[in-house]
C-alpha cells in the first residue's frame, strides 16, 4: 500500500536504525542538488554514509572512503567538506524526567547527559556534532570519525555521559571493544583518555557515569597503539607494470608489510613482503613494481597494505585503485572549494603538468603550468576566478582528463 510519509512509514514498520531526517541543504533545490558547504546542516551529510567497496569515487571523480581508516563517507552523490560550524544543538528535557538532557540531530538521539540535580544544570549551553570529522589525538592510537563539542567548558559539574556512534565512523580503531571516551575540556588543553568509560557495542553507545567536565569529546583506544602511521600510499600505471609507493611517519616496533593487490576490491592476493623500519621518528619511503599487472585483460586493480608489529598484530591500510587507463592518476579537493584546491597527482616520472580551467561557455580563465617529480605531487592553486561551475583540465605527457569543480 502506499505511504504518504516517512513519518507513516517509521510508524507503521517501526523505527529503523540509520535513518537521516534534517534540513535541505542543496545549493538549489531546483537547479543543483549538489550539497551546500556553507550551510550548517549540510554536516547531517558529512560523515554520514556507509562504506562501499564497489563505489571508488563520487559524481565528480572524487575519491571516496571505502573503509574506515579513511573515515565515513557522505551522504549522497558528492564527497565534500562543509565550510562552517554545525548548527547548535539544545537539550531536551526527556519525558518524565527532567534531569535527562537529550540532544537530538537528524531525528536521532545522538547524545543525553542525566544531572544529579536541577540546581547544577547550566543555562545556555548547547551541541554541537561533527560526523566525519578526525579529532587531533595522538597518532599514537585509534580516533574515531566524529566530535561532540558542548558549549559549556566549566569544571565543577557531576553527570552521567552517553554518546552515540556509527560503525563508519570507527576510524582506525580496530577493537570496537576497546573504546574509550576523550575529552578536550578547552582548545589549549590535550586530548585526555576517560579510562573509566565504558562501550555498549550492541547499541554503539559510550558511556561515563560521575564526569565533571564538558568541552569536547570523542573516542579512542588507549590499549592499542598504532605501530606505524602511514602517510599515503599510491600507484601509477606504467605500461604494463604498476609502481607502489608509501611513506610512513614514524613507526614503532613494526616488523613487515604485507602488499596486497584485488581485481574487484573485495578478494585480495599477497603481492610481496616487506621489511619495515622497526623504530623511527623520520620519514620512510618504500616502493615496489608488480610486474606485468595487466598483462591479462583486466580494467582496473586494487591495492593495500596489511602493517605488521613485531607481536604479530596489524592493521590495513585504505585502498587504492589503479586503472587500465593512460589518463593521469590524480584527484582535486576540496570540492567544492571557496579560495583554493589542491591536484593531487601521481607522475612516473619528472615532468610537466597543465591545468587549464573553463567555464560553462568554453572559456579559458585560467591556466598554469607545475613542475612534477616522481611520485606523488600536491599542486596547491588559488585562481582568481569568480564562483560557479569549472571544468579543469589536467594533461600531463600529452594525456589529458578532466573534473568538474564548483567555486562557492
Amino acid at each position: 500500500y502506499f505511504l504518504t510519509s516517512y513519518r507513516t512509514y517509521q510508524s507503521t514498520r517501526g523505527y529503523d536504525s540509520n535513518s537521516v531526517i534534517s534540513h535541505p541543504c542543496y545549493i538549489d533545490s531546483i537547479n543543483n542538488l549538489q550539497p551546500n558547504p556553507v550551510n550548517p546542516y549540510s554536516w547531517y551529510l558529512n560523515g554520514m554514509g556507509t562504506h562501499k567497496i564497489d563505489l571508488q569515487y563520487d559524481i565528480d571523480s572524487n575519491q571516496r572512503p571505502i573503509n574506515r581508516v579513511n573515515g565515513a563517507p557522505d551522504i549522497g552523490a558528492y564527497e565534500f567538506t562543509p565550510y562552517v560550524s554545525p548548527p547548535d544543538i539544545f537539550p531536551v528535557a526527556s519525558t518524565g524526567n527532567a534531569l535527562q538532557h537529550n540532544f537530538v540531530a537528524f531525528a536521532d538521539t545522538i547524545a543525553k547527559i542525566i544531572w544529579p540535580n536541577t540546581w547544577s544544570i547550566p543555562s545556555g549551553y548547547a551541541l554541537k556534532y561533527y560526523p566525519g570529522m578526525f579529532p587531533n589525538i595522538s597518532n599514537n592510537y585509534g580516533r574515531m570519525n566524529s566530535v561532540f563539542s558542548f558549549s559549556d567548558t566549566n569544571t565543577f559539574y557531576s553527570f552521567d555521559l552517553e554518546l552515540k556512534y556509527r560503525k563508519p565512523q570507527l576510524g582506525n580503531i580496530a577493537n570496537e571493544s576497546s573504546l574509550k571516551i576523550a575529552n578536550k575540556v578547552v582548545s589549549s588543553s590535550p586530548w585526555s583518555t576517560l579510562t573509566t568509560s565504558t562501550v555498549d557495542s550492541v547499541y554503539r553507545v559510550l558511556k561515563i557515569s560521575g564526569y565533571s567536565n564538558l568541552g569536547k569529546f570523542s573516542a579512542t583506544d588507549q590499549n592499542n597503539p598504532m605501530p606505524i602511521k602511514l602517510i599515503n600510499l599510491a600507484g601509477v600505471k606504467q605500461n604494463k607494470d604498476v609502481l607502489l609507493f608509501w611513506q610512513t611517519a614514524w613507526e614503532q616496533n613494526s616488523s613487515h608489510f604485507i602488499l596486497e593487490y584485488s581485481y574487484d576490491a573485495k578478494n585480495f592476493f599477497v603481492l610481496t613482503k616487506i621489511k619495515a623500519a622497526g623504530n623511527s621518528t623520520t620519514l620512510n619511503k618504500y616502493n615496489f613494481i608488480h610486474t606485468n599487472a595487466f598483462n591479462k585483460n583486466v580494467e582496473e586493480i586494487f591495492y593495500r597494505l596489511k602493517m605488521f608489529d613485531l607481536d604479530g598484530a596489524y592493521e590495513h591500510s585504505n585502498t587504492i585503485r589503479i586503472s587500465n587507463t593512460d589518463a593521469p592518476e590524480a584527484s582535486v579537493f576540496p570540492n567544492p572549494f571557496t579560495d583554493n584546491f589542491t591536484v593531487r597527482l601521481i607522475s612516473q616520472k619528472p615532468s610537466t603538468a597543465e591545468i587549464e580551467l573553463f567555464d560553462l561557455n568554453g572559456k579559458r580563465v585560467y591556466f598554469y603550468t607545475y613542475q612534477t617529480e616522481e611520485g606523488l605531487n600536491n599542486i596547491k592553486l588559488a585562481p582568481q576566478i569568480q564562483n560557479g561551475m569549472y571544468f579543469l583540465k589536467l594533461t600531463v605527457d600529452s594525456k589529458t582528463t578532466f573534473y568538474k569543480i564548483l567555486k562557492y
